[in-house]
């Protein structure tokens, strides 16, 4: 492009593209869209929980303090990430997914091994985005991390700060 310098890119541009939550088929075996908080600790546990699917041991502990039936009840359904046809290329990590509504349902992540080509071309039948799910996000950022007043304040921008809060944003201060 003469005359343009160099061609814009997701780094340094706004980029907006659309797509639907959709699974996929890799390598002849179907993809769901989502992998539910309770996949995640099986599928940890079938692989040694060692290298790439090693979870943190903060998790496992508070996994464990809650007990089997009160994890599967209230968060073993809860999506922890799912893919969607959003067309993305290398720094759109970090990117919001968006629904209808403009609501923040997600965190762009990485895309399968099918969309590595979408610098080049793009193909629904099989490239997808990765996205966390913010409900997920939220709730190990609340129930791990013991970060609930900040998942309150990103929930709740128009309520004053609690005590506690306002003391965690003074120089030094923690909740």
């Amino acid at each position: 492009m003469e005359g343009y310098g160099d061609v814009p890119d997701a780094n340094f541009t706004l980029r907006v593209t659309y797509g639907r939550v959709a699974g996929y088929t890799s390598k002849g075996k179907p993809v769901p869209f989502a992998t539910k908080f309770g996949d995640l600790f099986t599928l940890a546990q079938s692989r040694g929980n060692t290298g790439d699917f090693a979870l943190p041991r903060k998790l496992l502990t508070w996994r464990q303090s809650i007990g089997d039936a009160a994890f599967a009840r209230r968060y073993g359904a809860l999506p922890v990430d799912f893919v969607s046809t959003n067309d993305i290329t290398g720094g759109n990590s970090g990117s919001s997914t968006l629904n209808r509504s403009l609501e923040i349902v997600g965190l762009i992540f990485d895309g399968n091994e099918e969309a590595m080509a979408g610098d080049w071309t793009y193909s629904e039948k099989g490239g997808r985005a990765l996205s966390t799910d913010i409900r997920f996000a939220l709730t190990v950022a609340r129930e791990v991390h013991g970060a609930g007043w900040i998942v309150d304040e990103l929930l709740h921008p128009d309520r004053a700060l609690s005590p506690a809060s306002a003391r965690a944003y003074a120089p030094g201060g923690r909740p």
